[in-house]
């Protein structure tokens, strides 16, 4: 995986290195499309990154793990085993450090009662107040130009909430998957050199694209594959009672309108109505990536992907299908091992990602709590960027430190 690093790095150097020029008309007298993706003089390099990353995936698997280099250290603190005298403990979130004092979690919960009460009003046929949305989100937006690390802390209660919450009320499949997907549009929309101003309406249309599920019975919802021929009648219903029910009770939202009126098309121009390429809007080809992140490594999918695994399934099955520099982005944003996923390194100690550096996203902030085994050890921070001979040796969801299953290698 530190092919990929310097691969990474070394295709952010050029991007850095181009000055950026200013759109043209793409005829004359014809305004220059202002949806139109920032990296589109990047889409041939975008491709090759995002093959590369495919294919050094598939390497990693194929390679022996790490070797241990526990050895090498002498540093009690570092590998402070308990020797297997401590029970294994649970596992369990520790949220990142956030300065700023804004409480993420008591700010999440609002936005859970205003979601579940919108897709109650769906359910039941009657209209939602979208402006109420809008104002959740401006806060945390206000919070978050303040400090760009708040968002790691938001994944990180993301997570917790979902965990926490799962199947505990009605919707709760719908709210933690809106949830979800407003943290990666959010993340995803910055690498793509979008304001927060700007991607306000593009957050809410992520977080509210499937309003129309909530006409699924929820047993029906659970599990749900975004590819598979019954989940693509399943949505293309939803889909089309979405579009009509804003039509009905008369709710005007342009950018949501637009995505679920193109949420059948493919950049390959394969789709419903044959759209190709950028003449779907740029919200919806953002949306449409998001959302199928989303659906491979949401928490309620029967087959759940780690999010490494999920960006390799999309490249080698659906590439065609997105616009690669939404996938890129997502890779840059989110991450291959994104915020509260637990790893473990090759010194064997397992623990947590608390952040990840916008510039070297496989290169974490890990936050250590137990060995090998899983028993406690000292707690402390490893800053993978500063740490050249620490690697990520293996990703797993919380289920495999309890013997669940195997831990996947990185």
């Amino acid at each position: 995986m530190s092919k990929y690093i310097d691969l990474l790095r070394e295709h952010q150097e050029s991007d850095g290195k181009k000055k950026p020029e200013k759109k043209k008309s793409d005829k004359a007298g014809k305004p220059a499309d202002a949806t139109q993706n920032p990296y589109r003089n990047q889409e041939e390099n975008d491709n090759d990154l995002i093959e590369s990353v495919a294919e050094l995936i598939d390497e990693q698997h194929s390679l022996e793990e790490h070797p241990n280099i526990a050895d090498a250290y002498e540093d009690d603190e570092l590998i402070a085993s308990e020797d297997g005298k401590a029970e294994p403990q649970q596992p369990s979130f520790s949220k990142p450090n956030n300065e700023l004092g804004f409480d993420t979690s008591d700010w999440l919960q609002h936005v859970e009662q205003t979601l579940v009460s919108m897709f109650s009003s769906v359910q039941n046929n009657q209209p939602i107040n979208i402006p109420v949305l809008e104002e959740h989100l401006t806060t945390l937006f206000d919070q978050v130009q303040s400090s760009s690390a708040l968002l790691d802390d938001l994944e990180f209660s993301v997570q917790k909430h979902n965990r926490d919450n799962i199947n505990a009320y009605n919707h709760a499949d719908l709210v933690a998957q809106s949830l979800a997907r407003m943290v990666y549009t959010i993340k995803t929309g910055l690498q793509l050199q979008k304001t927060l101003p700007e991607l306000l309406p593009t957050v809410t249309t992520a977080m509210l694209h499937h309003i129309g599920f909530a006409t699924i019975p929820s047993e029906g919802r659970v599990g749900l594959s975004p590819f598979s021929d019954t989940a693509k009648e399943q949505v293309k219903q939803a889909t089309q009672f979405a579009i009509e029910y804003l039509e009905n009770h008369h709710i005007s939202h342009e950018q949501l309108s637009i995505t679920l009126a193109q949420s059948g098309e493919q950049y390959d121009g394969k789709g419903a109505q044959g759209l190709e390429g950028r003449d779907i809007a740029w919200v919806a080809r953002l949306t449409m990536a998001v959302s199928s992140f989303e659906a491979l490594t949401s928490i309620y999918a029967s087959d759940r992907m780690l999010p490494r695994d999920a960006i390799r399934y999309i490249v080698k099955n659906h590439k065609r299908a997105f616009d690669s520099q939404m996938i890129k982005a997502i890779i840059d944003g989110v991450s291959l091992y994104p915020v509260a996923i637990f790893i473990q390194l090759n010194t064997g100690e397992i623990g947590q990602v608390i952040n990840v550096h916008p510039q070297s996203p496989l290169r974490p902030i890990v936050y250590i709590s137990m060995d090998k085994h899983g028993h406690p050890i000292n707690e402390r921070n490893i800053d993978l960027q500063k740490q050249p001979n620490i690697m990520i040796q293996k990703c797993m969801f919380e289920p495999t430190l309890n013997g669940e299953e195997e831990a996947i290698d990185a």
